[in-house]
């Protein structure tokens, strides 16, 4: 689980249903995120997304597996009760912990505001259970 926020600031949960951070290709993911201590008007969209990117030397590199997003506009919108998400796991690429490259997976909620910066929570994932670099 990943929290943020807190005090006097607007507190954003995010949680994936399982406890074990490696998945497989085919295995479900799912999870749930809600937010507290913000007006719907304050809101204007949220974005969850399950995506991978490269770390190290050379150009980062992205690809996005999954994609949700929630408007307050909808009526029945409520960003304080949990909101849902599910996707099946990709078959690529996999976690990699090189000594040049490093491929991270995670899920990301974004609270996109009127008029302020966005609000971003994390959970990361391993897909795969690829030893690091050296490993073997």
């Amino acid at each position: 689980m990943s929290v943020v926020g807190g005090d006097s600031l607007p507190m954003v949960f995010l949680r994936l249903d399982r406890d074990r951070s490696v998945y497989f290709p085919g295995d479900t993911l799912s999870g749930e995120f809600r937010i507290e201590g913000l007006s719907r008007v304050a809101i204007n969209a949220i974005e969850v997304s399950v995506f991978w990117y490269t770390e190290g030397k050379g150009v980062s590199d992205r690809g996005i597996h999954a994609i949700w997003q929630f408007t307050t506009s909808e009526r029945t919108f409520d960003p304080r009760r949990p909101q849902r998400f599910c996707t099946i796991v990709p078959r690529a690429p996999w976690s990699y912990e090189g000594a040049i490259v490093k491929i991270r997976w995670t899920v990301r909620l974004r609270v996109i505001l009127r008029g302020l910066p966005s609000i971003v929570c994390e959970v990361p994932f391993r897909l795969g259970d690829l030893p690091p670099a050296g490993g073997l």
